[in-house]
């Protein structure tokens, strides 16, 4: 019988999202679900990008299927960086739903964690409260825990979760996607990368992208050091995160001299935003597609 009443319970909560995400202009995803893997210390993590779904139901179930699979193959600390802040668009007139909607998401998913005995993190949440945007985390633990985190400010770098096995700082899928950039870039000798294609003339992507540009600045992987460089809202930044500035001061100053000093190797990447017909979420899933590379010497 208590079998019986939790597969109801579980069955309302789906109605309950799904009444909620009724009326909202939700288009199914086109994009093929695409997985990436690496490794983080001793946890198995595969990143999920992209879930082909077209609704709560299609997106638990969806990520329901894959999860047991990646188990399966010994996977143990699973990551879905948009969660259902991803394909409902980012729009402001949604944000008001995602706090109950995060709820339920949260419900399920610990029940999932502590099913299989698996870390997932859940992505990252947004929703509006007294006319201001919150950006809510999840973490989900093997024993069905829930640990969540709010902010309340656009530019706050997220938190960090700690366990007794590795400390977790979530990341966006834009951070996730220039992550597995600079990886690939410093496997293969890059030392320093150069991103100019920052939005200009937009103070308000200037600032989408500051927390963006600030946590990816350096990255440390395999025992290297590289930088990004960037046109950023800041100027000129140097500290022990990394060197940052517009781009023309690196092309006559830091980089010539790196050249010179290092004979380094310079990777141009071309971060572009891509719009489709009207389609709002191929922005916002596209916003930092790696496009091109050019390698230099």
């Amino acid at each position: 019988m208590h079998f019986i009443w939790k597969k109801i319970k579980y069955v309302r909560m789906l109605s309950e999202a799904e009444r909620i995400l009724s009326g909202l202009p939700i288009t199914r995803i086109e994009h093929d679900l695409s997985r990436c893997e690496e490794q983080m210390a001793d946890v198995g993590v595969i990143q999920i990008e992209y879930v082909k779904m077209r609704n709560v139901k299609d997106f638990i179930l969806t990520s329901l299927n894959l999860i047991r699979d990646l188990v399966v193959k010994g996977c143990d600390f699973i990551v879905l960086p948009y969660g259902l802040h991803g394909f409902l668009f980012h729009d402001p007139k949604n944000l008001k739903d995602l706090e109950r909607i995060s709820e339920i998401f949260s419900e399920i998913f610990s029940k999932i964690a502590k099913g299989f005995g698996i870390w997932i993190y859940g992505g990252e949440f947004r929703f509006k409260f007294k006319d201001r945007t919150h950006r809510r985390f999840f973490l989900f633990s093997p024993s069905g825990k829930i640990e969540m985190r709010t902010l309340s400010t656009e530019m706050e770098n997220p938190p960090i979760f700690e366990t007794d096995r590795f400390s977790f700082s979530p990341m966006s899928s834009e951070e996730l996607k220039l992550y597995e950039f600079v990886k690939m870039a410093v496997m293969k000798g890059v030392k320093i990368l150069i991103q100019s294609d920052h939005p200009s003339g937009n103070s308000k992507g200037l600032e989408e992208r500051k927390g963006l540009w600030s946590r990816c600045q350096q990255f440390n992987i395999y025992g290297v050091s590289a930088y990004i460089v960037g046109n950023t809202p800041w100027g000129v930044l140097r500290g022990q995160s990394g060197i940052y500035g517009p781009y023309w001061i690196f092309k006559d100053g830091v980089v010539k001299k790196a050249k010179e000093d290092f004979g380094t190797s310079l990777i141009h990447a071309k971060l572009k935003k891509i719009t489709g017909k009207n389609d709002r979420l191929s922005t916002a899933l596209n916003y930092g597609r790696i496009l091109e590379v050019m390698f230099k010497e």
